[in-house]
């Protein structure tokens, strides 16, 4: 590094496009420091996240500027552990906000709620059916089942890639052909991360037997 960020990078940055990706600069110095590199960057690249760099001295380098290394390696893992524990609660968060939407939709037959939540292919298994999305709402919105109470008693959600499976814990009341029944299920709910939202897919209900 000469004094300010090197000439010859720019066009590398009007050839690429790092949206989305994380940029980590490192660079040797006489006494410049990294020579605003890094804000550069962030200016030629709004949409990536940049993290601090690592400006090291020559006659440091010349020397051990191992200390300097690993302490700088250690700041980048703790930023790394920090992004994916949000990343992880984000997910979460997600699910659970959309099972609750889901849950909700159901109770009060709301059609556009239950197709705003899952995924068009989403599947259903029932205890002596199944159903595709469309026969799902239809059954809700014709009357044939009826919820009266859902009091959930716990969920769990589990993540898997871009897959997160929530396990819920529910008490389930409803007017079935016209019939009172109450079921204590462990309901399967499967969500995928798609390219602008997550999705419900899977929603399996499994009886529980005291």
């Amino acid at each position: 590094m000469w004094y300010a960020f090197p000439m010859i990078i720019y066009p590398f940055f009007d050839k690429y496009d790092l949206s989305g990706k994380t940029n980590i600069p490192f660079n040797t110095h006489m006494g410049s420091g990294d020579g605003g590199t890094c804000d550069t960057i962030r200016k030629l690249e709004p949409g990536a996240k940049v993290l601090n760099g690592l400006p090291v001295e020559m006659r440091d380098a010349e020397k051990d500027p191992m200390k300097a290394v690993e302490k700088w390696f250690d700041s980048l893992k703790s930023h790394r552990l920090i992004d994916e524990k949000r990343r992880i609660i984000s997910m979460k968060e997600t699910v659970m906000a959309l099972s609750k939407k889901f849950w909700d939709g159901m109770l009060y037959a709301d059609e556009a709620v239950m197709r705003e939540v899952a995924d068009p292919g989403c599947y259903f298994v029932h205890i002596g059916m199944n159903a595709d999305l469309d026969h799902e709402i239809e059954a809700y919105t014709r009357r044939i089942f009826q919820p009266k109470e859902v009091t959930i008693h716990n969920q769990e959600v589990k993540e898997f890639g871009d897959v997160a499976v929530c396990l819920t814990d529910v008490d389930y009341g409803l007017l079935l052909g016209g019939k009172p029944t109450t079921h204590h299920f462990m309901v399967t709910e499967v969500y995928q991360k798609q390219a602008d939202a997550v999705k419900l897919i899977q929603f399996t209900f499994t009886a529980l037997v005291h």
